[in-house]
């Protein structure tokens, strides 16, 4: 089964590494709001949301947060200037 609830805790990864200077997480805790960028916080508040800004071609994912038996999944893909992707990943 998958779950779509949104976690707090999880540190979003970048070809399995953290990317402290390249990510931002958000402060709001409905898990419908991503309006507050918050720079002190280094993982998902509880509404499960994290940005990564120029990253590149990479494999992002998440570590931390996982509900038991779960891995976070891999996603293949690109940062690109002036695009945002969204991407609801669940596990």
């Amino acid at each position: 089964m998958v779950s779509r609830d949104p976690r707090a805790g999880v540190t979003a990864t970048r070809n399995g590494s953290t990317v402290a200077e390249l990510d931002t997480y958000f402060s709001d805790s409905d898990a419908g709001d991503r309006l507050t960028a918050d720079s002190a916080r280094t993982s998902t508040f509880t509404n499960g949301s994290a940005l990564i800004a120029n990253g590149g071609q990479a494999i992002y994912s998440g570590t931390g947060g996982e509900p038991m038996g779960c891995t976070w999944p891999t996603v293949n893909t690109t940062t690109v200037p002036g695009v945002v992707f969204f991407a609801e990943i669940g596990c």
